[in-house]
Order: C-alpha cells, then structure tokens, then sequence
C-alpha cells in the first residue's frame, strides 16, 4: 500500500543528505582554493615598507642597471617585484634542528655583488654577464611577480658568477636543453642548480615561509630534480620529500 507520509519522509531526507553533501563540497573548495592560491600581491602598507626599504636599503646593497626606475615605484612593478625579492631573502632566516641558523643567501648575494639588470627574454629566466658580474633577470618573470621564484634566479645566476665560469652540460634527455653534471651530495658545492636545490630545501624545512612559498619551493625542486642533472641518486627523491 503506497504511504505518502513515508514517501515525503524520505524525500526530505534526501535533501538533507543532498544540502550536506552540497555544504561539505563547498568547505573543501574553499580549502583546496585557499592552498593552491599563489597571492604574492603587495598590499599598500607592504609597498611603502619596500619602497622605504628600496631606496635606503637595496640600492645601496646592491648594484643596479640603468633599466631600473630609481625613484618611488608602483606596487605592481618590476622594481615592486623585485624589492619583494630582494626583501624576501632578506628577511627569510633558517633555523637548523640544532638551533643555529643556516645558510643567509642574502649575506651571500652581497659577498659576490652581482649588478642587477633586466631585460626581455625568450628562453632563459635569467643570463649571466661574467665580464661585466651582472645578472639579468628576464622581464617576464619580473612582470608575474614571484617572489620566491624571482629570488631562486638570482641565486642560480649568483651561482655561475661565484663559479666564474657556466658549468651547465647538455642535458642527456635533451641536447638543447642544459643540466648540471649531477645532483651533489652536499649542494652547497654544487652549481647553479644544486644551489637552487639548497635554497629550495633550506625553504621548505627551515623557513617559516607561507604555505604558498614553500609549495612553490616544492614544485620547483621537483621540476629540477626530475629535468636538471643528469646524474642523481633516487634515494635522495625520499630525502628531498619529492615524488
């Protein structure tokens, strides 16, 4: 015998089910959004701390090509974006499992004393000018605005001037396509990609970075463990918590 009280009972239990199922799609949306954000966007309080900082600090930390403004600058610049960079290495520290402090690229960028240029760019995110211990940095990547990327360029480019030489080989997979020899063991003596991976690492375990810096630093260490060096260890894959 057909029962409408039980059949409307179950329809409204059906939506509930669906209202629940409904909710709980939505608070894993706005977590998976919130995770895989990468807002590295000046708020206007951060834009004049690094415009201060710009102008009393970096320029006169660092040396600068004539391409960059000198002046105040605006908050979704190249010169914007890198301050945020520069600031970003600056102010980064690691602290070892001992408790002593780690590596300061910062410290080490101004020891080696790069002049800074920047320029347009097809293939490379970065070149360096041995003769002139300058190195560009491409306008594409200013213009995205990473910091944390812009900051791994300067590191790799850093790295061949303190080299005093490019030590990068062809690739074995690709011939066009130029690696380090191999993944060292200890990446502070290696090149410009071991350094990449040291700044990477020292990022992902030693830093109170954001969430968002240091899934970057992930994505990149993966990218550069997988495509970079032609000879690594797969140990070091578990070591480096890489996939």
């Amino acid at each position: 015998m057909h029962d409408p009280l039980n059949r409307h009972k179950a329809q409204r239990k059906e939506i509930r089910s669906f209202l629940v199922f409904l909710t709980c799609l939505a608070v894993f949306l706005a977590i998976f959004s919130l995770y895989y954000t990468e807002d590295f966007a000046l708020s206007d309080k951060e834009c004049v701390e690094l415009n201060h900082l710009w102008q009393t600090k970096y320029r006169k930390d660092f040396r600068f090509a004539d391409t960059w403004d000198d002046g105040k600058f605006e908050c979704k610049s190249q010169e914007a974006h890198m301050a945020q960079a520069i600031h970003f290495l600056d102010t980064i520290k690691f602290v070892l499992p001992d408790g002593s402090t780690g590596f300061d690229f910062y410290t080490w960028l101004r020891k080696i004393d790069p002049r800074f240029g920047k320029k347009w760019m097809s293939n490379y995110a970065g070149v360096s000018i041995f003769e002139d211990n300058q190195l560009n940095i491409s306008i594409d990547m200013l213009e995205q605005g990473n910091p944390v990327t812009i900051a791994r360029i300067m590191v790799h480019e850093a790295r061949h001037l303190e080299e005093g030489y490019n030590s990068h080989v062809a690739c074995i997979n690709d011939k066009e396509l130029r690696c380090d020899n191999r993944l060292e063991k200890n990446l502070n003596v290696g090149g410009a990609y071991s350094y990449n991976m040291y700044y990477y690492d020292n990022l992902r375990k030693y830093s109170d970075a954001s969430r968002a810096a240091k899934r970057v630093a992930k994505e990149r260490m993966q990218y550069i463990f997988d495509n970079k060096f032609n000879d690594v260890d797969e140990q070091d894959r578990q070591a480096y918590d890489l996939d």
